[in-house]
């Protein structure tokens, strides 16, 4: 599982990202809140992260702030969402 990322921000919209992390670019779900806090593209950033693994589906969540992502954690763990 991959728990955070340091690299380059190669790209940047509000609901995704791309980072650079050793000539591999690994794309991102983020928040806005996490869309907010990024830096201008090229800059080095560190985004926590959440592997999301199902049968039919694999996702990259990421996140400015450690308690952003325990809060998802949190809010996926519950039925029906």
């Amino acid at each position: 599982m991959i728990k955070h990322l340091r690299g380059r921000l190669e790209y940047r919209s509000p609901t995704q990202a791309v980072v650079d992390v050793g000539g591999v670019g690994y794309g991102l779900n983020i928040s806005l809140t996490t869309f907010d806090s990024l830096p201008e593209v090229g800059a080095d950033v560190h985004l926590f992260t959440y592997t999301y693994v199902r049968e039919d589906r694999l996702g990259l969540f990421g996140f400015a702030a450690e308690a952003e992502r325990s809060m998802f954690v949190l809010l996926i763990g519950v039925s029906g969402i």
